[in-house]
């Protein structure tokens, strides 16, 4: 009897273990789910496990990552909501042993979804591995998620949808002027004036695809000299010429802003903000040529920029979208005679221009040469109002006393104003007119004349009336009877 109970007890024992199998099989398929992830065309991913997830207890187990992942888990798993910040950090900045990879892709398009099979709950981290080398990234950051979806124990589907947290744009460089009265692209300026330009070029490529050169070349036209480039930004840090870049101006059509190789070094490295900013910006001065071109046409003093990386896809050169305009302006004075009708130019008239402010700008003497006689010209001037007044009158000539206030527009339109009266004008026009003397012979010399003749007549009879006086005198006093 005893030996019958025993291996019944037995046999029952291994029904119940073959029993439990089929059930343990059937939780194991239970506890496993699935996640697709959406991206960005050309940006390849890896998916890593950071820490199982007891479906029980909610405990994680089996945390991959270091201890700075290990402890923003724990912050994470008390916060209220599904707050992910301060571990996506740490996930980001940690290094995951290949084993702990569940699978990468490569997105072919952006609609493209890469489900990397079937897997535990747990706390998984999407990184991006890759990207385009045309796409400047702005904003780049992978994805945290648990599974089961949307919690940090095991509530929720079976199935995760997953978006890469990924802001990417065409790589772009651009060119504006600064402080320019006519706008961001236009403006007028005087030769010896110092115009600032600002240039504006994508950040591009990443951690994972370092870039090995980045220059931003400026292209400075003819008409300027003295370049400088006064500030280099990354983002909002300012960076330090010899140390983070260098400036190359022996061609100054092709001025050369690269960052250094020690500063590309630190960006894929992490321990710079490059990879994580959104531009680099260079403040760049240049001073106007007295050769500058008058004018405001479509070329006149134009500049151009371009920007040039190079990654683990080659070089890239990228024409910038903006070309600046910096014109300039000639200011003609023509002095005659205001007496003529065809109106004769007066050469060695001396006139001073002035600014608003009573600066002076320039002395010019007008020209003596036929063909110009009368003539001067105040070249390259910005826009702005001026004063143009005669300080020496042509010989034979009276002082045009008047002071002419001009008006040049920013597109190169003079108006004039004097007396109270105002107009356009292609040239400010001076009248002088000769000093006047009375001609030989006319009534105004034969006033002289007798006006002379009566002195000397007045004259005459007041000598003769002396010598009268003084012989009455002698012949008295001879017959005077006290003699």
């Amino acid at each position: 009897m005893k030996t019958t109970k025993k291996i019944f007890a037995a046999v029952l024992a291994v029904m119940m273990i073959a029993l439990m199998i089929p059930f343990s099989a059937s939780a194991a398929t239970d506890d496993a789910y699935n996640a697709f992830i959406k991206g960005k065309n050309g940006f390849t991913v890896n998916v890593y496990k950071v820490a199982t997830i007891n479906t029980t207890t909610g405990e994680y187990t089996d945390i991959k990552g270091g201890v700075d992942v290990e402890t923003a888990l724990k912050t994470w798993k008390s916060a209220t909501g599904n707050d992910s910040v301060a571990l996506l950090a740490a996930c980001e900045s940690a290094t995951f042993a290949d084993t702990d990879s569940k699978g990468n892709h490569t997105f072919a398009s952006d609609e493209d979804v890469y489900n990397f099979g079937t897997n535990e709950a747990g706390v998984y981290y999407v990184k991006v591995t890759g990207q385009p080398a045309e796409t400047s990234v702005k904003k780049k950051g992978g994805a945290l998620f648990a599974l089961p979806e949307g919690t940090k124990k095991t509530q929720g589907s079976e199935e995760a949808p997953i978006e890469l947290k990924i802001n990417t744009g065409e790589v772009t460089v651009s060119k504006e002027i600064v402080g320019g009265d006519i706008d961001a692209t236009h403006t007028t300026a005087s030769a010896g004036d110092t115009v600032t330009f600002k240039l504006t070029a994508s950040v591009t490529g990443s951690k994972e695809v370092p870039l090995t050169e980045y220059t931003i070349h400026d292209n400075l036209s003819d008409s300027f000299r003295d370049p400088a480039v006064t500030e280099v930004m990354v983002g909002s840090t300012k960076l330090q010429e010899g140390t983070d870049y260098t400036v190359d101006k022996t061609n100054l059509s092709d001025i050369q802003i690269s960052l250094s190789e020690s500063y590309l070094k630190a960006a894929k490295e992490g321990t710079n903000d490059f990879y994580a900013s959104s531009d680099v910006t260079v403040t760049l001065t240049a001073v106007l040529k007295d050769t500058a071109v008058s004018g405001n046409t479509a070329t006149d003093n134009s500049n151009s920029d371009s920007l040039t990386y190079t990654n683990t896809y080659g070089q890239t050169s990228k024409p910038g979208d903006d070309t600046v305009y910096v014109y300039t302006f000639d200011l003609p004075v023509f002095k005659y005679d205001g007496t003529t009708t065809d109106k004769t130019g007066l050469g060695n008239a001396t006139f001073v221009l002035k600014k608003a402010d009573g600066t002076e700008v320039a002395t010019k003497v007008t020209s003596v040469e036929e063909g110009s006689k009368g003539k001067v010209t105040f070249e390259k001037l910005a826009a702005g109002t001026y004063t143009v007044q005669e300080t020496k009158a042509p010989s034979g000539y009276n002082l045009n006393s008047s002071e002419y206030t001009v008006v040049i527009s920013t597109t190169g339109v003079i108006t004039v104003s004097v007396d109270g009266n105002s107009s356009e004008v292609n040239q400010v026009e001076v009248p002088d007119y000769p000093v006047t003397v009375p001609s030989t012979g006319g009534m105004g010399t034969m006033m002289f004349y007798v006006g002379g003749a009566a002195l000397i007549a007045c004259a005459g009879v007041l000598l003769f009336r002396s010598e009268e006086r003084r012989v009455g005198k002698e012949c008295r006093s001879r017959w005077s009877p006290y003699h």
